[in-house]
Formats: C-alpha cells, sequence, structure tokens
C-alpha cells in the first residue's frame, strides 16, 4: 500500500485518544488507591503527583483486583471508553475524508465541463475582491453585496449546462 493510501493522521489522533484515555484511567486509580507505595515506583512526579506508565493499570488491576474490585473498574471503564471515543472519532474522520473528496471530485468534474467558477451549482454569491486592498487574501467587499452591485449565483438556473 502507497504512502497516500495511509491515513497517518487519522491512525494518530486515534492511537493518541488511545493513549490518553489508558493514561487518565491509570491516574485515576493511582488517585483513588492514594498513590500507595504498594502500587510501585512511579515513572516520574509532576509537581509532586507521581505519575504511572499507562499500562500499569493492567499489572495492578490482574494482581490487586481482589483488593479494590470497585476502584479497578472504574479505572477499566474510563480506559475502555477511549477506545470507543477512539472508534467514533475514525469513522467521522473517515466520513468528512470522504465528503472533502467528493466535493473535489465534483469540482473537477464542473472545471472539465467548462463551467466557470461563478457558475458551479451551490455557489450563493460572487463577492469581489476589493482591490485596494493588497496582500494574498484580498478581503471580499460585503458592501457590494448589501447594495446589490454583486450577480447572486447558484439554484435551478445553473444546474443543468449541456
Amino acid at each position: 500500500m502507497s504512502g497516500t493510501k495511509i491515513f497517518w493522521g487519522q491512525i494518530t489522533v486515534v492511537f493518541l485518544i488511545v493513549l490518553i484515555f489508558i493514561w487518565s484511567g491509570t491516574q485515576w486509580t493511582a488517585w483513588r488507591l492514594g498513590f500507595q507505595p504498594q502500587l510501585g515506583p512511579a515513572w516520574f512526579d509532576l509537581y509532586g503527583i507521581p505519575v504511572y506508565y499507562p499500562p500499569a493499570l493492567f499489572w495492578w488491576w490482574y494482581f490487586c483486583d481482589a483488593y479494590a474490585p470497585r476502584i479497578f473498574m472504574e479505572g477499566g471503564i474510563i480506559a475502555a471508553s477511549g477506545g470507543f471515543l477512539a472508534i467514533a472519532i475514525a469513522i467521522l474522520m473517515s466520513v468528512w475524508r470522504a465528503r472533502a473528496a467528493q466535493f473535489r471530485r465534483r469540482r473537477a468534474w464542473q472545471a472539465r465541463r467548462g463551467l466557470p467558477a461563478s457558475q458551479w451549482p451551490g455557489t450563493c454569491a460572487l463577492l469581489r475582491a476589493n482591490p485596494l486592498r493588497q496582500g494574498r487574501h484580498p478581503r471580499l467587499d460585503l458592501s457590494r453585496f448589501l447594495s446589490g452591485q454583486v450577480l447572486l449565483l447558484g439554484g435551478p438556473l445553473f444546474e443543468d449546462h449541456g
């Protein structure tokens, strides 16, 4: 599979969501257990609060579940909810990418048919750029639109140019 087919951004976002929720579940469990020394050494201290490795929750759960099952269940729910959220985010990002690709394909098809951009379906108004303003992104002159000097486009008139 080529590098253009792999959605690295989506993979990174989903991985980070899962990691953050597992780490949050670990820290929640450690906090609920009072950061006891029996939890083992912390990875590092952040302003006096011990921070543990993200997967430490699962080790503690396996070895100490009999002592505080409710607390470990809460930490597990926090960690598992990250997986469900990551799935939902991945689906939403895929739908968003598909819609963007469909939009680009539609615009390319309209350009191949020779339609000027101002007559593409879905164009609401053609706002002329203010010639007095310099720069890469000229400010659109809304006063012309409000005074009726701008041609409104879109709708069924421009749907079919065969």
